[in-house]
């Protein structure tokens, strides 16, 4: 995922109009710097606040109103983005991988009010922008596959949306599949990617119709007027999968892409208000700035004339905001069923489990302080400086649940401790880094609720540490070694 200071817009797209515009263009000299668009927000930058990435965290484990099979932290970080990155949702607004065409953010379905687009050609733009929507959602249910191995079993090195350092940050290239770009190798990338776009084209129809948004009360309807479906449900045609229609509801518009000063010239905002060429505009639809609230995804304080238009004591932007929040759950809902149709509900559960969990290779609670804590076990390493292998040895008559696993230093080796142990489990920490040791901690559940909790310790200077303790009817036994690359043996038994 690349990080540009700004965003710039640089959305060109291949009407008729804009043909035209361009050859009358070159009569006139502009010279001008490329601004930000007016669209729901991606990264924070003067003009523009970041939208997109808390109306996508509607799905997020840390929603007020969790949705179900929700997204854990990174899993989020990587689909909704975080901290100017662009993250699925928002990398169609990446200028550096460009961001045409006008479908891709549901722009210039203008008509109407004097335009001279037709409708015919502005309900083509609509179906484009559903097409858009359709093939990224296809992309998304086609690249699942790949996240699991043939057995049916999580891919570990197709689940792994970490970098070298234990973040997300350019982990991803979330490549855009409707420009003949070639999969990545991580295929949870390439479904973040395309349920990321997806979600990008319907939050921005949301901000860039009418659908949903009043006009001003009390002026009459206009160019700069338009009127507002004031649709508070889903629109029917987003449903996926679907087949885009070629007529919809009358008088439902997006508007012109004015972003760029080629933009508005193409969009008559440069000319006389009587002009045949002025068109329904963007800057006059679009609700795209405010602040949202990530745990409760409403809208306030929005920075647009038509976002802060209110009807019925509802400002226009709290209404889009939780529009497409709900669209937000309800594409994610509709994915969910299309690979339970596609692939089964057995292999769905776990492409969906692959999907939405940090550490979908165990069930055990994964934590700790170290940078690679959540990392998938990556193999061992014989170059690591320290490293530790670790076997339980239950002799009780208790099966035991893993609870919760934590690393405060290294990373996981060849696997996780089992999910579950009926008599033997062994697994593999190590450092990672230069002068760095390993150090980590398991905690088990009997039947009884009795637990056991071992930690190990192995750092670059010092003494090698191990321990055990016990609650309920365990008793636990420890035997472990010396050496950089030193081993221990719990045995569990019941009193």
């Amino acid at each position: 995922m690349r990080h540009p200071l700004v965003r710039f817009v640089s959305k060109k797209k291949p009407t008729l109009l804009r043909a035209m515009a361009a050859a009358a263009s070159l009569l006139i000299v502009v010279t001008a710097t490329a601004v930000p668009a007016d669209g729901f927000g991606t990264v924070a930058i003067p003009g523009q606040r970041v939208v997109h990435e808390p109306i996508t965290r509607t799905l997020s484990c840390g929603a007020n109103a969790r949705v179900n099979k929700c997204f854990e932290h990174a899993s989020m970080t990587m689909l909704a983005g975080t901290n100017g990155t662009y993250g699925g949702v928002g990398i169609a607004d990446d200028f550096t991988g460009g961001l045409g065409p006008a479908s891709k953010h549901c722009d210039d379905a203008d008509y109407g009010y004097g335009d001279p687009q037709p409708q015919s050609v502005a309900w083509q733009e609509l179906s484009n922008c559903l097409y858009s929507y359709q093939r990224y959602m296809d992309f998304a249910v086609t690249s699942a596959a790949g996240m699991l191995n043939a057995d049916g079993t999580v891919n570990a090195r197709a689940v792994d949306i970490f970098n070298s350092t234990g973040g997300t940050y350019d982990a991803c290239a979330l490549i855009d599949p409707l420009k003949g770009k070639s999969p990545e190798s991580v295929a949870k990338c390439n479904v973040i990617s395309g349920f990321g776009r997806a979600l990008h084209v319907y939050e921005d129809f949301w901000s860039h119709s009418n659908w949903g948004d009043y006009k001003e009360p009390g002026v009459t309807a206009s160019m700069t007027n338009p009127v507002g479906l004031a649709e508070v449900s889903q629109p029917t045609f987003f449903k996926y999968p679907s087949t885009p229609p070629t007529q919809f509801p009358e008088k439902l518009i997006t508007g012109c892409d004015d972003s760029t000063p080629f933009d508005k010239f193409v969009c008559g905002k440069n000319l006389p208000p009587t002009s045949p060429l002025q068109r329904v505009k963007h800057s006059t639809l679009n609700k795209d700035g405010g602040s949202v609230n990530p745990d409760t995804c409403s809208g306030t304080t929005p920075i647009t004339p038509r976002g802060e238009v209110v009807a019925g004591g509802i400002q226009n932007f709290t209404r889009v905001v939780k529009g497409a929040c709900a669209a937000a759950r309800a594409s994610w809902s509709d994915l969910q069923a299309q690979l339970v149709k596609t692939y089964g509900t057995q292999k769905a559960t776990t492409m969906i489990r692959a999907l939405t969990s940090d550490t979908p290779l165990t069930t055990c609670i994964v934590g700790g302080s170290a940078a690679r804590a959540l990392v998938p076990p990556v193999g061992p390493d014989p170059n690591s400086a320290r490293g530790v292998d670790i076997t339980l040895t239950n002799g009780s008559t208790s099966r035991l649940t893993c609870s919760k696993i934590s690393l405060e230093g290294g990373e996981w080796a060849a696997n996780y401790p089992s999910d579950s142990v009926t008599s033997l489990s062994q697994w593999r920490t190590q450092s990672h880094g230069i002068a760095t040791g390993t150090e980590g901690s398991a905690t088990f559940i009997g039947t009884d609720g009795s637990t056991v909790t071992m930690t190990w310790n192995n750092p670059y200077y010092g003494s090698n540490s191990y321990g055990c303790t016990t609650t309920g009817n365990f008793v636990c036994m420890t035997d472990g070694s010396k050496g950089n690359n030193s081993t221990v043996k719990f045995t569990l038994n019941a009193k």
